[in-house]
């Protein structure tokens, strides 16, 4: 039997089943009812303060200075579910829950961290910004990212409702970064020079 509700509220379901014609027909299965059925609940409110992390550094070649410099990445996301049936079909429904599981960091944080990726590498390598002056396009990056990511969770029925990066950077102990930084410094120089 196949109940599908859409709607939030108080139903009752209904088999229309004899407990005793059912406890009849139950013992060749061992007392057990081969019709097993499950109740799910979906909640739609927006779940807010999500937390995603680059789990290794992205290397990007400056666009400037032409230095290939490690960066991380990490932020905040919030998401809400609005099609909870398309929800649990394409997505719960292929998982063998066991224990806790949460669909945030094991359904969409790869997602996240796959598209941030890419936004900021193509960010780097197509402007005119060095990654020394990343900090300057991080709302963008990060609007950029959320759209990006809105196409990915629509088959889904799952919205990011919001996503912040909270910090681009690369190590101050690298060495591609102390060489990126000398460079623009010589370029200041030269720059003053003739001027």
């Amino acid at each position: 039997i196949h109940y599908e509700i859409g709607t939030a509220g108080t139903h009752l379901l209904t088999t229309k089943n004899y407990p005793f014609l059912n406890s009849l027909r139950n013992i060749q299965y061992g007392g057990e009812t081969p019709y097993k059925a499950e109740v799910w609940y979906v909640n739609q409110v927006t779940i807010p303060g999500l937390k995603w992390g680059t789990p290794s550094a992205i290397h990007l070649e400056d666009p400037i200075y032409k230095i290939v410099v490690p960066v991380t990445a990490f932020g905040t996301y919030a998401i809400r579910i609005v099609n909870p049936r398309l929800f649990f079909e394409s997505l719960i429904s292929n998982i063998s829950l066991t224990g806790t599981y949460t669909i945030g960091d094991n359904c969409i944080k790869p997602y996240i961290i796959q598209d941030i990726s890419q936004t900021i590498s193509q960010r780097i390598s197509s402007g005119e910004s060095s990654i020394l002056n990343i900090s300057n396009e991080i709302n963008s990056i990060a609007k950029a990212c959320k759209d990006k990511l809105n196409q990915s969770m629509q088959k889904y029925g799952i919205v990011i409702t919001d996503l912040n990066i909270i910090a681009i950077s690369a190590s101050n102990d690298n060495d591609s970064l102390k060489r990126l930084t000398e460079a623009k410094n010589i370029a200041s120089e030269i720059t003053i020079i003739r001027n």
